[in-house]
């Protein structure tokens, strides 16, 4: 299935343009669009939303957004970020296809929808630290191998022989809302804001 290229999404404010080459255990992994296949559409869940200066649960309100919670929210910008990374346990080497990143700490939407890097071979032990970062679209997702961001087309799940996921990846999604008087981020499916269908 050829995949949806939300470029719209590239450049973001208050957010590196180029990748940050920074432990992971230090920052959060951040990939530059929202995730899986087609534009989401949100809605407001109230009244009024608090936009904020950046995309962050601490950073300042910048502005109280009224609009009704029967129209869809118009957005710019979007991004996913990494809260809480799912644990694999490596139980034997594995080969599997993957794409490699390197190591970055954000993905910009250009590089992930480019054909490069190209698809190789790449080996995994027990000794490898393995995470899985977040779901893509198509059933893919990124893995953090080491200090490494991959896209793969082989996942762990939680019943597998020679590698199984501990945990659910955690991530939440922040886009940037804008009109003629403010703009500031919004966090999705927190209280004020849910996904209510896709457009394709």
């Amino acid at each position: 299935m050829t995949r949806f290229l939300a470029l719209f999404s590239v450049t973001l404010t208050g957010l590196p343009a180029c990748a940050q080459q920074t432990s992971f255990h230090n920052e959060a992994f951040v990939y530059k669009n929202f995730l899986g296949e087609g534009k989401p559409e949100y809605r407001s869940n109230q009244s009024s939303i608090a936009l904020r200066h950046t995309p962050e649960d601490r950073a300042e309100i910048t502005h109280h957004l009224t609009i009704r919670p029967t129209l869809n929210l118009a957005f710019s910008r979007a991004i996913t970020r990494s809260v809480q990374a799912g644990q694999v346990k490596v139980m034997k080497r594995k080969h599997i296809e993957t794409r490699s990143f390197g190591e970055v700490q954000t993905l910009e939407t250009e590089a992930y929808y480019s054909l490069n890097p190209a698809w190789e071979e790449t080996s995994i032990s027990e000794q490898d630290e393995v995470r899985l970062l977040m779901w893509m679209s198509e059933g893919n997702c990124l893995l953090a191998i080491n200090k490494t961001v991959h896209e793969s087309e082989t996942c762990p799940a939680a019943i597998e022989t020679d590698w199984v996921l501990l945990n659910q990846p955690e991530v939440e999604t922040w886009i940037l809302i804008s009109n003629e008087k403010s703009e500031g981020w919004v966090r999705v499916g927190e209280q004020q804001v849910s996904e209510v269908s896709r457009s394709f």
